[in-house]
């Protein structure tokens, strides 16, 4: 799983291509990790959209201008958005009517990267190539390098390394003149990783070490951590796992101190496998667990899905249950975040784990849901290769000049009808909006004298809110399939598909908006999803004890587990699991260094109910505290390693328990720890 990096250097401007090469079975992880790599960056710089364009009209400074206009490509082209195209077009207007060659290079840079994320090949290489002109007739070093940077990444995609070799080199040569040491480091990672592909392992190592001798001299970088997974991955394929453990461990400690987290996810993964490979199945689930908190901390769900997909095939000791708790999980990301390719994997990991456990019929059903998504994907991308050559074949046809100026008459004269159409929908909203509330600050007027109808008035609130979200979804939410089934059924001119994407882009905000205001009236409205059954708590507790088992260490705290293997509940078995998680992750943020948590279940207590305990030897709670526990909604608490929290998952705790009929109640000293104590139904009473 090498990173290659082709840089586009202009000043003050980067703009990152990447061809990933790997060759072990979590590639697919690292096509995530290098999607998510080179788009961040760009997304962290151009949070305020609307202050660049501000900032375009306003600017008269050439230079400045051309900085602008790249950032606003990027922000946009990162989103798959055709608006993109349109800047770059502007852009190389301006900038002809200005005679400005740097600009015009730098617009031919970015309708090159336009046309290449898109599939069009042929018209990004003349793209480049016009840049490279360009930037050639005023001998500017470092923007010929960036257009050779951007033509081997492309011939490394149609599988050409050695033509893809002769332009790195030839940007590497141009980065020695100018001095340009961190581009310089690019491009040694980059021919290392392309001999490598070519089984050169000779050439290989001697570019990886002249990157490695450069990077000694730097400050800790995002280079610096992807040249120490490469050479790490280098080494364990030709078996050396001592050199490949000391690279991977460099790249954990860079990617870890200076937050890098792909870089560091990538190092973690790699060193997971190492571990298993090397017979060591205690260290590598170590690890694997290790990856997938941090996934969680760092709020990547799809990457956090791709690990419980490979947990399951890594760890052979992983039993059935847990194996297919992770793989729901993974099931669930995959269809919120709409990864086809992700959802086929697990679809796969589904029918090997049945077939494994000889569950043959529940293997087939899985193995046909993936041979279904498989060809739907495959019918998919067949559809875009049409459509792309369809646009190619369109495209020919047209003059280069003709086309941007009637893109920019079609642009000025449409986007007012759609402005007007926006416009129109955020007022009738506001005036839905605007008059439910006004006839709840009616009603409150008129009941506030009167306890019990003040709290039928708050209802009433909580019914509309969700009548909104609700009885506005319907017509809103046919808006995007009605745009897309337009664009794909309708032959429209080329300077309608930007406004009609623009249309749909907003639409779907205004969507998204509406299910929040759904959900929340369903929350408010306490419509909380309630499965109860029998079930043995077990695995759950085990589950859960094992997943905090990196924060337990870090603290060098016991967990103690006194409950019996055959206690039988009746209850919703994943508000059992919320439950415990977080009492268990309350009593550790809470304990003291060297400490002990007790797990216990007592089945005499309360008739008809098992009574579960969480004790721990920490802080403890002061009798204010304890007074207000369950009624005050959100209350900042500091743990004994300043962890932060703020008792909104207490409160659901508490909630889910009285929805299963039981009780929660704690016992507590100030400095000599806390119990918490809860019931639930015993199942063979049930």
């Amino acid at each position: 799983m090498f990173y290659v990096y082709f840089y586009n250097i202009m000043p003050n401007y980067t703009n990152t291509r990447t061809i990933a090469f790997d060759y072990n079975y979590i590639g697919k992880l690292a096509l995530l990790l290098f999607f998510f790599i080179i788009t961040v960056p760009v997304m962290g710089q151009h949070k305020d959209i609307v202050k660049l364009k501000a900032q375009l009209k306003e600017q008269t400074n050439d230079s400045v201008k051309i900085n602008i206009y790249v950032n606003i490509f990027n922000y946009y082209n990162v989103q798959n958005n055709d608006s993109a195209y349109l800047f770059a077009n502007e852009g190389l207007l301006y900038f002809k009517e200005k005679q400005n060659l740097k600009g015009q290079a730098a617009m031919y840079l970015n309708k090159g990267d336009y046309e290449d994320a898109h599939g069009n090949s042929k018209f990004a290489e003349d793209h480049y190539l016009e840049a490279l002109k360009l930037f050639g007739s005023i001998n500017y070093k470092k923007g010929i390098a960036s257009a050779d940077n951007n033509l081997a990444a492309l011939e490394g995609k149609k599988g050409n390394y050695k033509k893809s070799i002769t332009y790195i080199l030839e940007a590497k040569k141009l980065y020695e003149e100018c001095n340009d040491v961190k581009d310089l480091l690019s491009c040694l990672i980059n021919l290392g990783a392309i001999y490598d592909e070519l089984k050169d392992s000779a050439k290989t190592i001697i570019y990886y070490n002249k990157a490695d001798s450069i990077v000694k001299l730097m400050s800790p970088s995002e280079n610096m951590a992807i040249l120490y997974i490469n050479i790490g991955e280098f080494y364990n394929k030709y078996k050396d796992t001592a050199k490949a453990f000391y690279y991977f461990n460099k790249s954990l400690a860079v990617s870890d101190t200076n937050d890098y987290p792909m870089e560091h996810l990538v190092a973690s993964m790699d060193k997971s496998v190492l571990e298993f490979e090397t017979g060591n199945e205690k260290q590598g689930k170590a690890y694997l667990l290790y990856a997938l908190n941090y996934a969680r901390q760092h709020n990547l769900p799809q990457q956090e899905a791709d690990i419980l997909i490979n947990f399951v095939s890594l760890d052979k000791n992983l039993n059935k249950d847990t194996g297919l708790y992770y793989l729901n999980s993974a099931l669930n990301i995959a269809k919120f975040t709409e990864n086809k390719p992700m959802e086929l994997n697990v679809y796969r990991a589904f029918s090997s784990i049945y077939e494994k456990y000889k569950n043959f019929e529940e293997s087939n059903k899985y193995l046909k849901l993936q041979h279904a998504l498989s060809d739907s994907l495959l019918n998919l991308n067949k559809a875009k290769e049409i459509a792309n050559l369809s646009s190619v074949y369109e495209l020919e046809k047209s003059n280069a000049k003709i086309q941007v100026l009637e893109t920019m008459v079609a642009k000025n004269n449409f986007q007012k009808i759609i402005i007007i159409c926006i416009c129109l929908a955020i007022v009738i909203l506001f005036v839905i909006v605007l008059f439910y509330y006004r006839k709840t600050i009616s009603l409150n007027k008129i009941f506030k004298k009167n306890k019990y109808d003040l709290a039928e008035l708050n209802n009433m609130k909580d019914k509309l809110l969700s009548i909104i979200g609700h009885d506005l979804r319907g017509p809103v939410g046919n808006i995007p399939p009605i745009l897309s089934l337009i664009e794909e059924e309708v032959q429209l001119p080329e300077e309608y598909k930007e406004v009609f994407s623009t249309l749909k882009e907003h639409s779907i905000i205004i969507l998204e908006t509406l299910d929040k205001l759904m959900l929340l009236g369903k929350s408010l409205l306490k419509q909380n999803n309630y499965e109860p059954q029998n079930f043995n708590p077990s695995s759950y507790i085990a589950k859960n004890i094992e997943l905090l088992s990196i924060t337990a260490k870090k603290k060098n705290i016991e967990i103690k587990n006194y409950i019996p293997d055959d206690v039988l509940l009746f209850a919703d078995a994943m508000h059992f699991d919320f439950i415990l998680r977080n009492l268990l992750t309350n009593a550790l943020k809470f304990s003291f260094m060297g400490g002990i948590i007790e797990l216990s279940a007592n089945k005499g207590l309360k008739n008809g109910f098992v009574v579960f305990s969480v004790k721990d030897y920490g802080i403890g709670i002061t009798e204010d505290r304890l007074k207000q526990m369950f009624k005050s909604a959100i209350r900042t608490t500091y743990g004994t390693e300043n962890e932060k929290g703020n008792g909104i998952g207490l409160l659901l705790v508490h909630e889910f328990i009285l929805q299963n009929g039981g009780e929660l109640w704690v016992d507590s000293k100030e400095g000599q720890g806390s119990t918490f104590n809860f019931s639930l139904k015993n199942g063979e009473t049930e």
